[in-house]
């Protein structure tokens, strides 16, 4: 009888050690988790931001005031000073790992004025939002590009940004270089013609 009741409260022990172990490994999985796939948005009111034209107080600083109110009215909005060639940036102070680059639309007006926006990580091309009816928040990968700075830019149309987010990591690579920009370019075949493209 001794026996048997030692060796019951050594199963009891044992299986409160096994309770115990999951518990731990479930807490750890936790922390894990929320460390690789949890992430902070990295950009705030205390970053430099630039836009090369301004309309209606629209300053770009109100991209990055925490505030994704898309409604005009509420002054969290940036807004271009014409329709054309326009570019927002933000400079993060230092490199960081982006995955993505989030962005909020307004919603009173003119919403589709988003449609055709490209995102970049320094010069690296992330990706081109396309307009969809009903939709206010736009997420655009960047893969891990490693830059100091994002850019928006609308060629063709007026800018309208009610909030930029980027989620990502501190990084001390080397960002990409574009090393192709504005160097000369030239082709070795006669411009294509319907008589010599049909093929």
């Amino acid at each position: 009888a001794v026996v048997s009741t030692q060796s019951t409260g050594v199963q009891l022990n044992f299986d409160n050690l096994l309770k115990m172990q999951s518990l731990v490994f479930s807490i750890i999985l936790c922390l894990v988790f929320q460390t690789v796939f949890s992430q902070d948005n990295i950009l705030t009111s205390s970053m430099v931001t630039y836009q090369n034209n301004i309309g209606w107080n629209g300053a770009a600083p109100r991209a990055v005031d925490g505030n994704t109110n898309g409604q005009w009215s509420g002054g969290s909005c940036t807004h271009s000073g014409r329709p054309w060639g326009n570019i927002w940036t933000v400079n993060m102070g230092r490199r960081y790992s982006i995955d993505k680059v989030v962005i909020y639309n307004r919603l009173d007006c003119c919403s589709d004025r988003i449609n055709g926006i490209t995102v970049y990580v320094g010069d690296v091309f992330c990706g081109e939002i396309k307009y969809e009816s009903g939709k206010s928040v736009y997420e655009v990968e960047c893969g891990g590009v490693v830059g100091d700075a994002i850019n928006v830019r609308q060629p063709h149309n007026w800018l309208t940004l009610c909030e930029v987010q980027a989620f990502g990591a501190p990084s001390d690579e080397e960002p990409l270089r574009n090393v192709a920009l504005n160097m000369p370019t030239w082709r070795n075949t006669a411009p294509c013609t319907v008589a010599n493209c049909e093929d």
